[in-house]
């Protein structure tokens, strides 16, 4: 999109991300532009979102990631400091809020330790709630269509739609009435709530793949107008207002042309500021996109999110990527996993674990969505290895990208 391509060059002097010719052929491949009689885009469909699904990716991921980090916990070391460490918290600092919520997420996994993994997985009353949980919550995706990722024309189209909590609400409270075993309702009922949040979240990470084709493309390149494209934006930015927030969708639909543009670039200006105020220890490389930035932090190579911050209680910027430690990301990503599962087996005041729980997704809960730009990034470089970096973090077995 031309406009929005003019106003982030200015303000950050090069684009030197757009050095390679980018290809188009993502957007091709992802997306599928749905028209009226008259030609004119009702709404972009992601043609790899499906409805029917099957739950048993998830288990498999959680059961095996179990079963790993039992191996790590029983080998000779220090595992405590080693998660402290993948946390970016020092144990022996002055107490704080951070340092008290890590201990929580050590305790958290060592209450997996001794978890008999396989008895967990094999109960029958466990995998029967899962495949009747599967079914409705199939069933529900089929009726919202979760291939659309922008409704050009409807501006409360998505808020009209935030109904997959109730399925989940629904196997909640089967689980507690049918499962007596404390081991075996605490995995169901962790696992129906990220299964539902991940079925969900793709369209969100998807979104943002999107929005690195409508930021950086010729709107003609796309198959778009210029009208489309800023109503498509705002389709996107309507669909992350919570249920809650009627005023909010008001504003959306009495400002639908200039809406997502207006939330766009007000977190464009965040990030640049964020960019401009880095310490001298951070050295630039290339602008990747609205949200991504190549830079050396303290000496490693990295990419820096410009969007979201490391944690609840850390606002320096996140680090997408370590160069040079490919695998750190998604290994402080699956120990807060585990550590939400865990959570569930220590006992603290429900406002305690709230608070503990609001500082483990704060970690990579945003973070990993607003990744779905770095990889349609990828996408139009041709990078195979960058694509793959992205798909190696993000951490969800339900989307095929």
């Amino acid at each position: 999109m031309k406009n929005i391509l003019l106003v982030l060059a200015l303000a950050l002097g090069s684009f030197g991300a757009m050095a390679t010719t980018p290809s188009v052929n993502g957007f091709n491949k992802h997306f599928k532009l749905k028209r009226d009689v008259d030609g004119n885009i009702t709404q972009i469909l992601d043609m790899s979102l499906k409805a029917k699904f099957s739950i048993a990716p998830y288990v498999r991921l959680i059961k095996n990631a179990l079963i790993e980090e039992q191996k790590i916990m029983s080998q000779e070391g220090d595992y405590e400091t080693e998660v402290y460490n993948t946390l970016g918290v020092n144990p022996n600092s002055e107490s704080s809020d951070d340092i008290e919520n890590a201990r929580i997420v050590v305790s958290s996994l060592r209450t997996l330790q001794n978890l008999n993994v396989d008895n967990v997985f094999k109960s029958k009353s466990m995998n029967d709630l899962l495949h009747t949980f599967e079914g409705k919550l199939s069933d529900t995706l089929a009726s919202l269509d979760p291939r659309v990722v922008a409704d050009i024309n409807q501006s409360n189209f998505f808020y009209k739609r935030n109904v997959t909590y109730k399925v989940v609400n629904w196997a909640l409270d089967f689980a507690k009435k049918k499962f007596s075993t404390i081991p075996i309702l605490n995995t169901a009922s962790f696992v129906i709530v990220k299964v539902e949040e991940m079925i969900r979240k793709r369209r969100l990470f998807h979104q943002n793949m999107l929005l690195h084709y409508l930021e950086n493309f010729n709107e003609a390149d796309l198959g778009m107008t210029h009208d489309e494209v800023n109503k498509a934006i705002s389709s996107i930015y309507e669909s992350r207002i919570e249920w809650f927030a009627y005023w909010e969708s008001k504003n959306a639909v009495s400002s639908w042309n200039k809406y997502g543009i207006n939330k766009f670039f007000t977190e464009l200006r965040t990030g640049n500021t964020r960019l401009r105020n880095l310490s001298n220890q951070t050295r630039n490389g290339k602008r990747i996109n609205f949200a991504f930035q190549e830079a050396w932090v303290d000496g490693e190579h990295v990419i820096l999110n410009l969007f979201n911050t490391k944690n609840k209680y850390d606002n320096n910027m996140a680090i997408a990527y370590y160069y040079d430690k490919p695998e750190k990301v998604k290994r402080q990503r699956m120990i807060l996993e585990l550590a939400q599962l865990g959570l569930s087996n220590i006992t603290l005041p429900d406002w305690l674990k709230g608070m503990a729980e609001d500082y483990i997704t704060s970690f990579y809960k945003a973070q990993q969505l607003t990744e779905g730009s770095l990889m349609a990034y990828f996408e139009t470089m041709n990078d195979e290895s960058g694509m793959a970096l992205v798909r190696n973090q993000y951490i969800n077995p339900f989307d095929n990208i």
